[in-house]
């Protein structure tokens, strides 16, 4: 039973990253349709996607620039650090190469 509660969470988390990007894109939408408010002329429907995809590639550069800097690397280290599975299986290693 937990093992399926814990599939079930990671197909959540996993559809949450893509609603986000969904939100994100709607989110656009509306800024852009606001926009024309305050005296800004142009189309909705090509300003949108404009603005996406340059939210999508900058949200690729600072992915590339977290990776570079070492704080992905530092982020996975500390989460197996404190992972209690992985505590167990080190410990366990550590005992069979004492004897």
């Amino acid at each position: 039973m937990m093992r399926k509660l814990a599939i079930a969470k990671v197909f959540v988390q996993r559809s949450a990253s893509y609603m986000t990007v969904i939100s994100a894109g709607s989110l656009l939408f509306l800024v852009a349709d606001s926009l024309k408010k305050y005296g800004f002329d142009y189309s909705v429907f090509y300003l949108t996607p404009i603005l996406f995809l340059g939210s999508v590639l900058v949200s690729l550069l600072l992915g590339y620039l977290d990776l570079k800097s070492g704080m992905y690397k530092q982020e996975l280290q500390w989460g197996s650090e404190n992972n209690p599975i992985l505590v167990e299986i080190l410990e366990r290693i550590k005992k069979l190469e004492q004897k």
